[in-house]
């Protein structure tokens, strides 16, 4: 606006000496609720998300709608999450490393997404040399949807039955099984009753 209104880049301070060099990389992972073939076809996945946890912690940024219990609509496109790493180190190869395992972290249960396609190109050794090109993933398509074969760096609570004293009286006879249910939030924790058809008993946290 400024510069509109007849101010130079000079008078903004932003000539080119002015601007501080660059420090290390950034990358963005586009998460989005799909799959890709061998053939390059793209799948479209949604659903009800029944378990949302993004990656965090320094040099990680995540932007996201996504929450557990969010039933997904094909009125928008597939985007879910746009995973942003930073590293500060001159070697490329440290921010490919960082984005890859904050992918590992990223907890998404109820639907596909492309994370395991996304991981696959930053473990390919053409990628993390910088020798990519406008038509790689094209060209390389059949190789990176080879495999989702990587490590998962996140928690999954087993679905243990809670111990007898958690039960009420009432329901033991129905062959109810008890459940604790985690959340991202703060407590309270809440205990659900399963029984055999729809039914779904909540009890006192």
């Amino acid at each position: 606006i400024r510069v509109a209104g007849g101010s130079t880049l000079a008078d903004l301070h932003l000539e080119q000496d002015a601007i501080p060099h660059a420090r290390g990389y950034a990358i963005q992972a586009r998460v989005n609720m799909e799959t890709m073939t061998a053939e390059g076809q793209v799948r479209p996945s949604g659903g009800l998300i029944t378990a949302f946890e993004p990656p965090n912690g320094p040099g990680i940024r995540v932007d996201t709608f996504g929450y557990a219990g969010y039933k997904t609509s094909p009125s928008f496109d597939s985007l879910l999450a746009k995973v942003i790493t930073h590293s500060t180190s001159p070697n490329f190869e440290d921010a490919v490393t960082r984005t890859y395992r904050a992918l590992s972290e990223f907890r998404v249960e109820g639907l596909s997404t492309n994370i395991p396609f996304i991981q696959n190109l930053l473990r390919h050794p053409d990628f993390v040399s910088g020798q990519t090109y406008t038509t790689f993933v094209d060209d390389h398509t059949a190789e990176l949807a080879a495999t989702d074969n990587h490590p998962q760096r996140f928690f999954t609570p087993a679905l243990a039955p809670v111990a007898s004293s958690d039960r009420r009286p009432d329901h033991q006879s129905s062959g109810c099984q008890f459940v604790p249910v985690y959340s991202r939030f703060p407590p309270p924790r809440h205990l659900l009753g399963v029984v055999s058809g729809p039914g779904v008993v909540r009890l006192d946290p």
